[in-house]
């Protein structure tokens, strides 16, 4: 016998890969003759930064540069710095090949080790870590009615985010900045860092507009007598246009951006004076689009009369239920024990990463920042701590826990402030940004196809079964087990209970 079955194409986004690890980063360091002798250390760090990232094949080549930094003092006590790039080639397996994968890498310092080894060579001894997705993006068949046979659906009624689209954009943002003839030329650039902040999105025909600000923060020694550490701070405006399938006002378009390092360059302008400096700043972008839907998709079959083949495939629709954007302030008084201070050179924000759950008022955000101090004390000699800032808030939600909701947070750091609060006393404030994202996840099984057999004809009667249901027991799992269909059963029964929270004798009519 045929049957009737129709199909609708879903657009579906695997997580093909998830993994974390780490790369060593190591170095051995003769200082050139320009550098003078190091006294003392002050502060080593690792910054990475993405050059590229592909699949190819079955695999994903990440290539990414290390910027291995160390800040010290010489015989004269004046802060110098060394630095030298790194490069970094990972490759990853996924196991299978893919069409049109989308590859996310996040790089973050994990560590940072420096030893003297005299006054003019130095080991490095680091660790970079890398954070990486790919998802891959497929059409499917699936099952969404069928007739004729004694054929039966168990139907899925529910709201779902079909996906449209994802893409990762990594742009660099450059720019030649003179400073001002109040401000003494550069000598040498100790650090750079970059905040991305005020970011939106704005989808229309295929395409995502990327709006933003993006502040470089840079620490430099400037060629005068004094030669004591000064801050400079330039604003870059993000404007990014993104080309992402399917995407409209119409969709639901979820994104996150991110730094990906800054690099400095100093050179002189028409005076020969060393007042230009070159930024060139990067940016990780993520995009991802979909659409809402109301699906009645089958998720078991089985047939009155006949034996039946079903196909099933897992399907993993996620959902945003919702999304909050807030802001944190965080206050903290540190004391600098055994060092009376002259002056703070920078304070800013190494790193800072958070968690957030559910609590009674809302959605509790727990986090740390480590925050870098450099400085002078009173007799001329520079020194360097780091305070960990802890943090905690409670954001405003309109969704309440269900136990299954996936909560993902994003902290970055907008700036960083010092008030000097007393010879060994700092007040700092740390002001960031927070976005926190809710999802829901439904993990189905859909039929990718029926079969019926008409040679296997299942053994047909007219009558009557008492069955006493279990708790947790469907309707559903009763007709199935006795093949008969829900309807009849409702007939027979009351037709407003489809499931039972405890022991219930019921009338089953075996058609």
């Amino acid at each position: 016998m045929e049957i009737n079955v129709n199909s609708k194409i879903l657009r579906i986004n695997d997580k093909v890969y998830e993994s974390s690890f780490d790369e060593a980063v190591e170095c051995d360091v003769t200082l050139p003759d320009y550098c003078p002798d190091i006294k003392k250390i002050l502060k080593c760090s690792v910054s990475p930064r993405l050059v590229s990232s592909r699949c190819t094949g079955d695999r994903v080549n990440v290539e990414a540069n290390a910027a291995v930094r160390v800040i010290y003092c010489g015989d004269d006590n004046k802060v110098f710095c060394y630095e030298k790039t790194v490069p970094i080639s990972k490759t990853v397996d996924l196991g299978e090949q893919l069409e049109n994968p989308c590859v996310k890498v996040r790089l973050h310092a994990a560590y940072a080790n420096v030893r003297a080894l005299s006054a003019r060579k130095l080991e490095v001894r680091g660790s970079i870590g890398f954070d990486v997705a790919v998802t891959a993006g497929r059409e499917e068949n699936f099952v969404c009615d069928a007739e004729n046979g004694g054929i039966q659906l168990l139907k899925n009624c529910s709201v779902a985010q079909s996906f449209v689209g994802e893409t990762v954009k990594n742009f660099n943002l450059t720019e030649t900045v003179e400073l001002g003839d109040d401000r003494a030329p550069v000598l040498q650039v100790l650090r750079a860092s970059s905040e991305v902040f005020d970011t939106e999105i704005k989808a229309v025909n295929n395409k995502a507009l990327l709006k933003g600000v993006l502040k470089i923060n840079i620490l430099y020694v400037p060629d005068d007598s004094e030669r004591r550490p000064q801050i400079f701070v330039h604003s870059m405006p993000i404007s990014q246009i993104v080309d992402l399938d399917g995407a409209s006002d119409k969709t639901e378009n979820y994104y996150t951006v991110s730094t990906n390092g800054v690099e400095v360059g100093v050179k002189t302008n028409a005076l020969g004076e060393r007042r230009l400096i070159d930024v060139d700043a990067g940016v990780i972008a993520t995009f991802r689009s979909s659409q809402k839907i109301e699906q009645n998709l089958p998720t078991d079959c089985f047939s009155t009369k006949y034996e039946v083949d079903v196909v099933t495939k897992p399907v993993r629709f996620e959902n945003l239920i919702e999304r909050i954007c807030d802001k944190i302030a965080v206050r903290s008084t540190e004391k600098i024990n055994g060092i009376k201070i002259d002056e703070i050179y920078d304070v800013w924000c190494d790193r800072v990463k958070a968690t957030a759950s559910y609590s009674k008022e809302g959605i509790l955000l727990k986090g740390e920042a480590i925050v870098p101090i450099l400085g002078m004390d009173e007799s001329g000699v520079p020194f360097y701590v780091e305070r960990n800032l802890d943090f905690e808030k409670t954001l405003p939600a309109k969704s309440e826990d269900s136990g299954s909701y996936e909560i993902r947070c994003d902290v970055n750091a907008v700036e960083v402030g010092f008030v000097l609060g007393g010879e060994d006393t700092v007040e700092l404030r740390l002001d960031a940004t927070v976005c926190v994202d809710v999802f829901a996840s439904d993990n189905l099984k859909l039929i990718s196809s029926i079969t019926l057999d008409s040679d296997s004809k299942k053994p047909s009667s007219s009558s009557f079964t008492v069955y006493f249901a279990d708790a947790g027991e469907t309707l559903w799992d009763i007709a199935r087990s006795f093949n008969t269909t829900v309807d009849s059963i409702m007939q027979e029964n009351d037709p407003s209970v489809v499931s039972f929270d405890g022991r219930r004798m019921l009338f089953v009519p075996i058609v």
